[in-house]
C-alpha cells in the first residue's frame, strides 16, 4: 500500500508541476484533470495504508495517529491537500504547486516523526545506525561545498532550457 501511495503521490505531483509548465489551454485542462484525479487516488491510497498499518505496522500507525505532534501534522497535511485540490479546480496554478509539494513534504515528515527515534523499528534507532561524528561532519562540509556548485550550474541549465522554451 505503501507503494501504491508513493506511485499516487508521484503522479499528482507531476500533473500538477505540469499545469503550469504548458502554454496549450487544452493541455493544461488535461494535466488539471489528472491531478485531480491523482488528488483522489493519494487519499484513498493514504487511508488503505493507514489501516494496512493498523493491522501490519501497529508502531507505524501508533506514531502516525497517537503521537504528540501527529494530530496538528495530518491537519496541515489535510489543510494543504485540500488547498491544492481547491486551487486545481479554481485554476490557480501556483497556489496549486506549492500546497502540492506542502502535501508532500508533509506527508514524508509525517513517516519520519511516526518512526523516531527507530529507523527500522523496533530493533534499529537512529542513534545507533548514525556515522560516527567526524564522518558526519566531513559529509556535512563535502555537500556544503557541492551545493556552491551544483546550484548555480543547476539555475544556469534551468535558464538555457526556459529561453529554448521561449523562442
Amino acid at each position: 500500500t505503501v507503494g501504491l501511495l508513493t506511485l499516487a503521490l508521484f503522479s499528482f505531483l507531476g500533473a500538477v508541476y505540469l499545469t503550469m509548465e504548458t502554454t496549450d489551454a487544452e493541455l493544461r485542462e488535461d494535466f488539471r484533470r489528472r491531478a485531480l484525479g491523482a488528488g483522489v487516488a493519494v487519499f484513498v491510497t493514504a487511508m488503505l495504508a493507514l489501516a494496512t498499518a493498523h493491522r501490519e505496522a501497529p508502531l507505524m500507525q501508533k506514531g502516525l495517529v497517537a503521537s504528540p505532534g501527529a494530530v496538528p501534522l495530518q491537519a496541515l497535511i489535510a489543510l494543504s491537500a485540500l488547498t491544492a485540490l481547491y486551487a486545481l479546480y479554481t485554476r490557480r496554478w501556483k497556489l496549486g504547486r506549492y500546497a502540492a509539494a506542502a502535501q508532500v513534504s508533509l506527508i514524508l515528515w509525517g513517516w519520519a516523526f511516526s518512526q523516531a527515534p527507530w529507523l527500522l523499528p523496533p530493533d534499529l534507532s537512529i542513534a545507533e545506525a548514525a556515522a560516527p561524528a567526524i564522518t558526519l561532519k566531513l559529509t556535512l562540509a563535502a555537500l556544503g561545498a557541492g551545493a556552491l556548485i551544483l546550484f548555480p550550474s543547476l539555475r544556469y541549465l534551468f535558464g538555457v532550457f526556459k529561453s529554448f522554451e521561449n523562442r
